[in-house]
């Protein structure tokens, strides 16, 4: 999957006594500022590789493997008590391997609509949600509440921001 997706979080539905999830927030700055958030894959010293971008102000380390998501995750654990502080990692591989990788470690994982059941097993894992249409988009936004309204990764090359954007409520 490349990387050029976009990710709206439509945090702006959620009421202002709603807390916010520990990987969505990382990926957005308070100031608006533009936050970076890295893929990570085949690296061969993760442990220097994770240290290293979390030192560069990281927003969020993603894997699509649960090996290096258990690798980023224990560096990250480390730097609990560090400055700066540990980077969330996210995980969006297969989803038959979402809930091993957040035993690994994941902060959050990437899940299509059509995993909702599967969400569940999650824990306090954030879910972010992969849709390719505006259709999909309205029916999370329709199921949601506003004490958990849905993160959303949106899959570049089958759908359109414009789209998206338009699917949000005002």
């Amino acid at each position: 999957m490349p990387f050029a997706h976009l990710l709206l979080s439509s945090m702006a539905v959620v009421a202002p006594s709603t807390p916010a999830r520990v990987a969505v927030q990382a990926l957005r700055k308070p100031s608006g500022a533009l936050s970076v958030s890295v893929e990570c894959q085949g690296a061969h010293d993760v442990e220097a590789l994770s240290a290293a971008l979390r030192k560069a102000g990281t927003a969020t380390l993603w894997a699509s493997e649960v090996s290096m998501v258990s690798q980023l995750a224990a560096e990250q654990g480390d730097a609990a008590f560090d400055f700066p502080g540990p980077c969330p990692v996210v995980f969006h591989g297969e989803a038959a391997m979402a809930e091993a990788a957040v035993q690994a470690g994941a902060d959050a994982v990437v899940l299509d609509p059509s995993e909702r059941e599967l969400a569940g097993a999650m824990g306090a894992a954030d879910v972010i949600w992969r849709v390719s249409s505006a259709d999909e988009l309205q029916h999370l936004l329709d199921a949601a509440s506003d004490a958990d309204a849905p993160s959303v990764l949106l899959a570049s090359e089958a759908m359109q921001a414009d789209d998206a954007l338009a699917a949000l409520p005002r």
